[in-house]
C-alpha cells in the first residue's frame, strides 16, 4: 500500500474492523471511486445484455460439442467435479479427462469465434 507511514498505520489498524471508511480509503489510494448514486442505468442494461449475449453464444457452442466433451465441461465447470470423478464416470484415465477438457475448451473458443463473425 502506498502512502506515508501514518496512512499505512491507520490502514493496518482499521483493516480488520470492517470500517467502511477503510475500503473507501483503499479505493481512493488505488485510483478507484464508486458512487452508487451516479450509476448510469443505460450502461447497466447494456452490460447485462452483453453478458446475456455471451451466455447465449456459449450455450450455442456447447450444443455443437460431442456428448462426452459437453459432459466433461458441464461436470468440471458447472458442477465442480474433479478430473478423477470425471474419469471414473467415463471409464477412462485421469489424463484422458484432462485432455478432453482442454480439447473441449479449444473447440468452444473456435465455435464462439465463428458465431461472433
Amino acid at each position: 500500500m502506498s502512502g506515508n507511514k501514518e496512512d499505512r498505520k491507520w490502514a493496518r489498524k482499521h483493516w480488520t474492523t470492517g470500517d467502511p471508511q477503510l475500503f473507501d480509503y483503499v479505493a481512493v489510494q488505488n485510483g478507484y471511486h464508486y458512487d452508487p448514486f451516479s450509476v448510469d442505468e443505460e450502461e447497466v442494461v447494456a452490460a447485462r445484455e452483453k453478458r446475456w449475449d455471451r451466455l447465449d453464444r456459449l450455450d450455442a457452442a456447447m450444443t455443437r460439442l460431442k456428448p462426452e466433451l459437453r459432459e466433461t465441461v458441464k461436470w468440471y465447470y458447472f458442477e465442480g467435479k474433479t478430473y478423477q470423478w470425471i474419469a471414473d464416470q467415463h471409464g477412462v484415465a485421469v489424463s484422458t479427462s484432462y485432455k478432453r477438457l482442454n480439447r473441449a475448451l479449444e473447440k468452444l473458443k473456435v465455435f464462439i469465434e465463428e458465431d461472433s463473425l
